[in-house]
């Protein structure tokens, strides 16, 4: 009886033995098959993208970003900083306007009629105020950013000072004699003519 235990139990374990081989053959079965379709399906698109549907992908991009800079825009500058831009930007137009003479405030107008260059000047001064207040938010996170930027050396700063001027009297000299050929077979051409 005890040898027929076993016998039945030898024979279940190479049963179970067998459905673990059957059962890791068809998961390597069912990854080989994923592996083809996947195989095809980027083949598929592939072709696709070739023929021009490459753009949908750009469009998704372009609105995943442009909605992205409308919620930063959204959450750190609050509206009231582009009115105020707005309006300071407005009153600076009306300040020098007065300035130069183009819009004359009338004699009789209250307050500002008797001193119209003095009420110009106050009104530029505040719009300038007020852009500043207005563009702070977005000047402000670059501050951190500028102590972490690494400045040249003054020996290296006029270094590269020295060049860029080098660099702009040869482009300079360059330019002006060009200018002069050109003068002149412009003149050359015109004496032919008459």
């Amino acid at each position: 009886m005890y040898f027929d235990d076993e016998k039945e139990l030898n024979n279940e374990n190479n049963e179970n033995s067998t459905v673990e081989e059957t059962n890791a053959t068809k998961v390597e079965e069912k990854a080989e098959e994923t592996k083809e379709v996947e195989a095809k399906d980027s083949a598929l698109e592939t072709p696709k993208k070739a023929k021009g549907h490459s753009h949908v992908d750009n469009e998704a991009k372009v609105e995943e970003q442009h909605s992205r800079i409308l919620e930063y825009l959204k959450s750190e500058h609050k509206w009231e900083n582009y009115v105020l831009l707005a309006l300071s930007l407005m009153a600076l137009m009306l300040g020098c306007l007065i300035i130069n003479g183009t819009l004359e405030v009338s004699e009789d107008f209250p307050l500002i009629g008797n001193f119209p260059k003095v009420f110009a000047w106050v009104l530029i001064g505040l719009s300038a105020l007020a852009i500043i207040l207005s563009l702070w938010p977005f000047f402000k996170p670059a501050f951190p950013e500028l102590k972490k930027v690494s400045w040249p050396k003054p020996r290296q700063f006029g270094a590269d000072v020295a060049r860029v001027f080098i660099f702009l009297l040869i482009l300079v000299s360059v330019l002006l004699l060009f200018d002069a050929f050109i003068s002149r077979l412009i003149k050359f051409i015109l004496q032919l003519n008459d």
